[in-house]
């Protein structure tokens, strides 16, 4: 039998050898080394689950959490203008006189013109200048008081100017055809009217425009 074929036979024996038996003891020992080795793998199992969750609850620690909504905006405070100063008033400048009355010549002076007034300045009441040339009324009744027995009588005066005083009180200056003008003042008072003749009242009245100051001048007005 050649040494090939002797090799085969016996390893083909060896193959199909019955394991020697193994005894309880033994079998026993292995049994517990295989119950350490599962005990061990199940222990770091569950050390590394223990680890995982560790990291994972410390992590989410750290993190902020989520804004489920947008900060609540600054209030607005509202822009506060500039101041602007108010605009001063300009001073009221006073109207030039473009005429006088004299309460003591009894004179009316207007564009270097002078008239005779007829009314007597002091049977009336006192005339607080300056006058202001209100409008012109043309023809206007006025009442006329008899100075000897106090009669009152109605006169149409015509060619009339009506002005007012720095008071406010209404002043006449006009012509009537029912009187003498040398007798107004004298026989009849006319109160608030000053009496020119005809033609010096119709010369006045298209000279006088409303707005036109005239200077008062009596024996109280200081001189200039």
């Amino acid at each position: 039998m050649s040494d090939e074929l002797t090799r085969a036979l016996q390893e083909l024996a060896s193959a199909h050898e019955t394991p020697p038996p193994v005894t309880g003891p033994a079998i026993r020992a292995r049994a517990r080394r295989r119950a350490r080795r599962s005990t061990a793998v199940a222990l770091g199992g569950a050390a590394t689950a223990v680890a995982l969750l560790a990291f994972a609850v410390t992590r989410n620690a750290e993190e902020p959490a989520p804004r489920n909504h947008p900060p609540a905006a600054a209030p607005v405070t509202p822009a506060t203008p500039p101041l602007v100063p108010s605009p001063t008033p300009s001073p009221t400048r006073a109207v030039p006189a473009v005429g006088e009355i004299d309460l003591t010549r009894h004179t009316l002076t207007v564009g270097g013109r002078t008239l005779k007034l007829a009314t007597g300045f002091d049977k009336l009441p006192r005339i607080t200048g300056p006058l202001t040339v209100d409008q012109k009324s043309g023809t206007r009744t006025l009442t006329v008081t008899n100075a000897a027995d106090g009669t009152r009588y109605n006169a149409v005066i015509t060619a009339v100017v009506e002005l007012r005083d720095a008071t406010g009180r209404s002043v006449y200056i006009g012509a009537s055809d029912s009187y003498n003008a040398d007798d107004i003042g004298t026989h009849e008072l006319a109160d608030g009217w000053l009496a020119l003749d005809q033609a010096d009242a119709k010369w006045f009245y298209g000279e006088a425009n409303p707005g036109a100051v005239l200077a008062v001048v009596d024996a109280s007005t200081p001189a200039a």
